[in-house]
């Protein structure tokens, strides 16, 4: 498969050096209507000591967040933490906070209610801003983790309508404990089609191990 035409891939669209990942289209120069789309990380060995910070830069122009009870946000973008290969997962919650509690990006694709995420201008104004995100992984001391950057978007309302809402950018994933700093490279990308029910692989990741004072597996 080429990765070229998943909506995750890497681009020099808005990029912020070089090519960053985005979850947009080169044709339609953002995202469309209905979409469940993950970036995931390879494996990460989290330190069982110490403090260990998730850290990336990224931007996003999405559809701005409105009431739909029990929503209130439509097209919506987080970070996700899984243990166990996604089988179940957790919202991880950091800098910058989300805009929402409930986005019914989330919601309409299947994944329920009360899923927080950004919406949209990151930096508050149109055009987005680049920002930094910080996440601490402490909690998950000694286990072993996968990331994963999730958008979806709600049946209505997209870059057709709105040519400057152009989607969800990630740059610059780094995964640090003491004062070693790995950076992860995202090898792995999983995307969610049907409603989120089928997906397809490519290509098979590589595996990322973080050790106090050094690392390896990169």
């Amino acid at each position: 498969a080429d990765i070229g035409n998943s909506p995750w891939h890497t681009s020099d669209n808005n990029a912020f050096e070089g090519n960053s990942w985005w979850c947009g289209s080169e044709d339609v120069g953002g995202y469309l209507d209905g979409w469940l789309q993950f970036l995931d990380t390879p494996d990460i060995d989290v330190p069982a000591e110490g403090t260990t910070d998730l850290t990336f830069k990224m931007f996003y122009d999405i559809e701005i967040p409105g009431d739909y009870p029990p929503y209130n946000g439509w097209d919506a973008a987080n970070i996700r933490i899984s243990a166990d290969n996604f089988a179940t997962w957790d919202v991880l919650n950091g800098a910058p906070a989300y805009d929402f509690t409930s986005g019914y990006g989330w919601g309409y694709n299947g994944e329920g209610a009360d899923i927080p995420g950004w919406g949209g201008y990151s930096g508050g104004d149109t055009p987005g801003d680049w920002v930094d995100g910080t996440f601490d992984l402490s909690a998950y001391a000694g286990q072993n983790v996968k990331i994963r950057f999730a958008f979806g978007s709600d049946p209505s309302y997209s870059t057709i309508d709105d040519p400057t809402i152009i989607g969800f950018f990630v740059d610059n994933v780094e995964v640090s404990n003491y004062n070693t700093t790995a950076t992860v490279h995202i090898t792995h990308v999983r995307v969610y089609y049907n409603q989120g029910k089928s997906f397809v692989d490519y290509p098979k990741p590589t595996r990322v191990l973080i050790i106090g004072g050094g690392f390896a597996g990169l």
